[in-house]
């Protein structure tokens, strides 16, 4: 029973939440998707992450002339499509936290800026 203070219920200072911690099986990351393309944006408190895509365009000519004027077409296109692949959003406070795993995780591996 809850214990009342200057005439108070003050259940939630003397109940105790029960609950259980499980820890996380990662038994299956699933297949793994090529993105060469990332855009992100921040919007309230959120970074969004868009992981995308692009197959930049075969050219296939049988003569110099033809292969001429597909290449024209694709400049003035001036575009390639990009599929997304992913999109994340992640809370901003969370950011430095991811930050410092991808660090730890290429620093592990001898990943640097430098050793590109």
């Amino acid at each position: 029973m809850a214990e009342q203070e200057n005439g108070k219920d003050d259940t939630l200072r003397t109940e105790k939440k029960e609950g259980v911690i499980l820890r996380v099986d990662w038994n299956e990351l699933g297949p793994a998707v090529f993105a060469n393309q990332v855009l992100a944006l921040t919007d309230e408190g959120m970074l969004h992450l868009g992981f995308y895509q692009t197959i930049p365009p075969l050219v296939i000519a049988e003569t110099d002339e033809e292969r001429k004027r597909v290449i024209e077409s694709l400049e003035q296109r001036g575009t390639v499509d990009a599929k997304l692949v992913v999109h994340v959003a992640l809370p901003l406070s969370k950011l430095t936290a991811v930050i410092e795993i991808l660090a730890k995780q290429t620093t592990m591996r001898g990943l640097t800026p430098e050793s590109r």
